[in-house]
């Protein structure tokens, strides 16, 4: 784009020989282009100096597009450049060129039917230039500025799905753009002026809340939250927020950016998808509870039936051995007797141990601490080569009977497992009663293993027993921990809640 302006030619050059004259012409032109709104008129202003001062008779301005001719762009080599007589105007072309961002930015052209100015009228133009340049850049910036400051606006004002605001230094509404409008409720003449605070939960707000997200968003930067908001009509939403702090070029703080989100369609279905794994799991657990309630009740049903039966059975036999043995005078066929009940007597020791692992007979009576001794002593003289450490605490038939089973069945399962796989020789077992939790620890010296991460590794290995441990840990609510390195022993570890236990009570 171009710009003209006409001044009568006097004698060339004659008023910027004086240099109060050089320094009063450019002082105007500094003023003149410091004033201009826009580069055009920064350009007539400039124009109408020179001619002013040099006498010239025609000037006009040109900005430089990127991407123009290199005939133009070298002219930044030279503060004035000659150009042979022009034809169409029919005179001698000055051009001037205007250095923009240490680039030709624009060039500045004055016709006259005299040669080339003397060097000072080069510098004093070099100057100009100089000056000019520094205004198209100031020009351009603020225009750069505006355009993308009016393209941030349309485009926070058109984004629907985020409320988006300012606040100041106190923390009230500058700013709302048609987000904030749709998930806050409020129209923008409403809420303009009015505290932030407005959207927080009446705990967030005696929490101080608000003042506290400020101070965060002051001193890191940013702030960013997720929690619940509330909407003009009073209903909660969750959201994710995000707190900006806005500084001036100089680090001042000018106040606050806010970014909200409406999450609560996603906190909704977290909350559903919780809910349904959360029955899942008591399904499952209710499910391997039932399993296992059911085992033991085939179990008990067993001992029972061993007791009621073949034990009783084995009793009479015994009897009538015993009614026969009077009789018999052969010292021979005593000795065969006498055998014979020793063999039954075994068999009868035998079945009662099976009905021990059945059901412990000293569980329900006396407790898990009582069972586990009384389970010992048979353990003792079968496996002399294990010795066995205890630290129990005494439960005195407290813990609910469910769980007094599960622990034991722990122990059982652990104890075979080390006489079938650890050959180890020395067993650790606690049992402890804590305030919140009960905890049973069962540990050897034996060979260990590498734990696998899937269970059912243990199974194709043969560690039946930790399984079956592990499903009745879990199937009421407590962990069970594995802890094994080859070489270093085992460690079985579970834990389950007191509140597992008053629920169990309850029921």
């Amino acid at each position: 784009m171009s710009w003209s302006t006409e001044k009568p030619e006097t004698h060339p050059f004659q008023r910027l020989a004086d240099p109060v004259e050089q320094t009063r012409f450019l002082k105007d032109i500094v003023i003149a282009v410091l004033q201009a709104e826009d580069a055009e008129q920064a350009f007539l202003q400039t124009l109408e100096i020179i001619c002013e001062a040099t006498g010239w008779q025609y000037g006009r301005g040109s900005l430089v597009a990127q991407g123009e001719s290199q005939q133009e762009a070298h002219l930044v080599e030279w503060p004035v450049a000659w150009v042979e007589y022009d034809t169409q105007i029919g005179t001698n072309i000055y051009r001037l060129p205007v250095p923009v961002n240490s680039a030709t930015g624009a060039v500045l052209e004055f016709s006259s039917l005299h040669g080339e100015p003397p060097q000072y009228v080069v510098d004093w133009l070099a100057e100009v230039a100089q000056q000019l340049g520094k205004r198209i850049e100031r020009i351009q910036s603020i225009e750069y500025l505006r355009k993308r400051e009016e393209h941030l606006t349309q485009l926070v004002e058109s984004v629907k799905d985020y409320a988006f605001y300012t606040l100041d230094l106190d923390g009230r509404i500058t700013s709302w753009n048609i987000g904030a409008q749709k998930i806050k409720g409020y129209q923008e003449q409403e809420i303009l002026g009015k505290h932030f605070s407005l959207f927080y939960t009446p705990q967030a707000i005696a929490a101080n809340k608000p003042q506290k997200a400020l101070e965060a968003a002051r001193e890191e930067g940013r702030f960013d939250t997720e929690d619940w908001r509330v909407r003009k009509d009073g209903s909660l939403f969750w959201a994710d927020v995000v707190i900006f702090s806005m500084v001036d070029n100089s680090g001042v703080l000018k106040g606050y950016s806010k970014l909200t989100r409406d999450l609560t369609h996603r906190k909704m279905m977290e909350a559903e998808l919780a809910e349904s794994q959360a029955r899942h799991l008591r399904e499952t657990a209710e499910l391997r509870r039932r399993l296992i309630d059911g085992r033991e009740a085939e179990r008990l049903h067993m001992a029972q039936e061993l007791h009621d039966g073949p034990i009783q059975d084995l009793y009479g036999l015994i009897f009538g051995l015993d009614a026969v043995e009077s009789k018999i005078r052969s010292q021979s066929a005593l000795a065969i007797l006498a055998e014979m009940k020793r063999n039954l007597q075994q068999v009868v020791s035998a079945l009662r141990g099976m009905i021990g692992d059945l059901r412990p007979p000293t569980l329900a009576p006396f407790g898990l601490e009582k069972a586990i001794r009384s389970h010992l002593q048979i353990f003792r003289e079968t496996h002399p080569e294990i010795q066995v450490e205890l630290d129990l605490d005494a439960d005195r038939r407290t813990l609910p009977e469910d769980l007094r089973l599960a622990f034991y069945r722990v122990y059982q399962s652990s104890l075979a497992n080390i006489v079938r796989h650890a050959e180890a020789n020395l067993v650790n077992i606690k049992l402890k009663l804590e305030n919140e939790q009960v905890c049973m620890e069962i540990s050897d010296n034996g060979k260990g293993f590498i734990v696998p991460e899937r269970w059912i590794k243990l199974v194709r290995e043969g560690h039946l027993g930790l399984v079956g441990a592990r499903e009745r840990a879990e199937a009421l609510g407590g962990s069970f921990l594995v802890e094994s390195k080859p070489g270093e022993g085992t460690l079985v570890k579970v834990i389950i809640p007191r509140s597992v236990m008053d629920a169990e009570a309850e029921n």
